[in-house]
C-alpha cells in the first residue's frame, strides 16, 4: 500500500530504519490500542512517553492478526517486515515481547507523529 501525508503538520514516517529508531524513542512509555476501523481493516496504536514532546500513532493496515493486551506501560515495540511463508506476501510485524503484543498487517505499517489534537481531527475525517 502506498501511504499518503496523515496529517498535514504530523510527521509521517514510512522508512522502516526510521520507523524504528523513532519507536526506540518511547523504549518505556505507554501503549494504547487507540482506534479502529470497525472493518478492523485499519488499528491505530497510540504511543506515548514523557521523555518525548510529541506522541506517536503507529498505523497498521489490512490487519489479520492481534494478539495481546489493549493497553500497557514499559513499551518496546518493534516492527519487521517479512515475508509470510504460506502466502510469499509481504507482511508487517509490530511485536512487544514483554507484553505479549503482536499485530500483523499486510498493508503496511507507519508512524504518525505530532499533535494529539490534529490527529484526533484525521480519524473523525476516516
Amino acid at each position: 500500500m502506498e501511504w499518503r501525508k496523515i496529517c498535514k503538520t504530523m510527521t509521517t514516517i514510512t522508512e522502516l530504519k526510521e520507523i524504528k529508531s523513532t519507536l526506540r524513542k518511547y523504549n518505556g512509555g505507554h501503549a494504547k490500542i487507540w482506534a479502529f476501523k470497525l472493518t478492523l481493516n485499519r488499528i491505530f496504536l497510540r504511543i506515548n512517553s514523557s521523555a518525548q514532546e510529541d506522541i506517536v500513532y503507529l498505523v497498521a493496515a489490512s490487519c489479520e492478526h492481534i494478539n495481546g493486551p489493549f493497553s500497557w506501560n514499559n513499551v518496546d515495540i518493534s516492527v519487521i517486515v517479512e515475508i509470510d511463508k504460506e502466502t510469499s506476501e509481504t507482511v508487517s510485524r509490530a511485536i512487544d515481547k514483554k507484553a505479549e503484543f503482536e499485530l500483523i498487517a499486510s498493508g503496511g505499517i507507519v508512524l504518525a507523529q505530532g499533535s494529539e489534537n490534529e490527529f484526533v481531527e484525521y480519524l473523525e475525517q476516516i
